[in-house]
């Protein structure tokens, strides 16, 4: 459930991108809002249809014929429509160095190759790897927890002088993320 609202990546390429970037808490406060509704939604209602059949993709949970084809094409649309917001933060980082590296191409041809070589790469990892929802869950107990509870709270520490107070707040972050990242870590083994 944590690796769904890891688009922290994301926020602030999308809060730079508004035409009107103050508005932006109260968009993400709702943005994450309906998240949190949907995800309890799902969770629920799927922890009551299937009890104890639950398997890790909940596509797969959905019975045979056009409803469970409709919901499983409908995800497949989902991935496939917001794979260019995910995939923006790594191109834009990783552009300026192709472009000094292919000096003889458009900046415009490097960026589609980079883009089709991060598609293909993806689609590779997704063939190769048996069990994909063990490995989401790795990626997300191992680089989700440590992005949004350990690397915010020890930059804080080590930039800024804090009371004992912050200090012993920042520390049970760091903590409650490090057990996350354990837990996650062996659940995924």
């Amino acid at each position: 459930a944590v690796y769904a609202y890891e688009g922290i990546g994301l926020i602030l390429p999308l809060r730079n991108q508004m035409l009107e970037p103050s508005k932006f808490p109260s968009i993400l406060t709702l943005g994450m809002f309906f998240v949190i509704v949907a995800q309890i939604f799902f969770g629920v209602f799927g922890f009551i249809c299937f009890r104890s059949h639950i398997q890790g993709i909940i596509t797969f949970n959905l019975p045979a014929g056009v409803l469970g084809s409709i919901a499983q094409l409908t995800v497949a649309l989902c991935v496939y429509l917001t794979y260019p917001l995910q995939f923006y933060v790594p191109v834009e980082i990783l552009v300026p160095s192709f472009d000094e590296y292919f000096t003889n191409y458009s900046s415009y041809s490097v960026e589609f190759w980079l883009r089709t070589a991060g598609v293909i790469l993806t689609f590779i990892f997704a063939i190769a790897i048996p069990h994909i929802e063990l490995f989401i869950a790795l990626i997300g107990a191992l680089a989700s927890s440590s992005l949004a509870l350990i690397f915010p709270p020890v930059t804080y520490l080590m930039v800024f002088r804090t009371s004992a107070l912050q200090s012993v707040f920042c520390i049970f972050i760091i903590v409650f993320g490090a057990c996350g990242c354990v837990a996650g870590t062996l659940y995924a083994t």
